[in-house]
């Protein structure tokens, strides 16, 4: 557990002096990513410390949270511009992107981007140091089974909510819950990812249905956060075009999104948890080969 996450500490650290801020900003991001879905695995082992190193990583992402969202927006007009090439909403997504890209709150310059990532380098570098003293209490499968459980738990009850708040559309409240679901679904797919080793066939087979449900959940969010924008620039070009298009893409993504997710997350918590438990046992029985 330490070196997963002094590993994940390193990469970030990397990829923050990397020559595009903007690729620099996105790996940082997964890193964290990673590095507090693997605290979570280990939750109940970890105590007092889980909640003091979640905070951590969470406060050095949010150093550049903001500058990746923003350009995600003119990322989800760009590639719905594209889709829709020939009609009169391309034109109009071109036109809003421009608006977009001229308003300060969505266009971080380079110095701003080196900044920030400079700032949650410092924060991963002094976090690094902690890792190595990371107070893990209990053995073998023991210190994951809690942390694994919980995770899938949560994914299932999530979802659960999204489909109830959907059901009155897919306004601001839909959109939140459905973003709660898409974190716990990648918090699942890097838990699965470090246990890939148990079966990888069957398991690389899981990961890749999640990042599918993943990417349809993460491409509304672009999308209704793109409508958010819109909304508050009365005035921006031809909103009235882009809003039927945006809620017809948002309800196709999300309606994808439901069976991809029932099926994943078909097992009860515990018998998932068991069943993982037993591949571990068959793997330890084998010498972990």
């Amino acid at each position: 557990m330490r070196r997963l996450l002094q590993e994940q500490i390193d990469r970030a650290v990397e990829g923050a002096a990397g020559e595009d801020p903007h690729v620099a900003v996105h790996d940082v991001r997964q890193r964290c990513k990673k590095a507090r879905a693997a605290l979570r695995l280990a939750r109940p082992a970890l105590g007092d410390a889980f909640a003091r190193e979640n905070t951590r990583f969470r406060d050095a992402a949010r150093l550049i949270s903001d500058l990746r969202d923003a350009e995600a927006v003119v990322e989800a007009a760009q590639r719905l511009a594209a889709s829709e090439a020939g009609t009169a909403q391309e034109a109009a997504l071109h036109r809003a992107v421009e608006a977009m890209r001229g308003q300060r709150s969505v266009a971080a310059t380079h110095g701003e981007l080196r900044e920030g990532l400079d700032q949650a380098a410092a924060q991963l570098v002094a976090a690094r140091e902690r890792m190595a003293a990371l107070p893990v209490r209990g053995d073998g499968f023991d210190i994951i089974a809690g942390g694994l459980q919980r995770t899938y738990r949560d994914a299932r009850r999530d979802m659960r909510i999204a489909r109830k708040a959907a059901g009155a559309g897919l306004g601001p409240r839909a959109t939140e819950a459905l973003h709660a679901w898409r974190k716990r679904i990648k918090d699942h797919w890097y838990q699965m990812r470090m246990l890939r080793g148990l079966w990888p066939a069957a398991i690389e087979a899981r990961m890749a249905e999640l990042q599918r449900l993943s990417d349809l959940l993460g491409a509304d969010h672009d999308l209704a956060t793109l409508s958010a924008v819109l909304d508050r620039e009365p005035e921006g070009p031809d909103v009235a075009a882009i809003e039927p298009l945006l809620r017809e893409q948002r309800e196709y993504l999300v309606a994808a999104a439901w069976p991809l997710g029932a099926r994943l997350l078909a097992e009860k918590p515990g018998a998932f948890v068991d069943r993982v438990r037993r591949l571990w046992g068959a793997d330890a029985e084998m010498g972990g080969c």
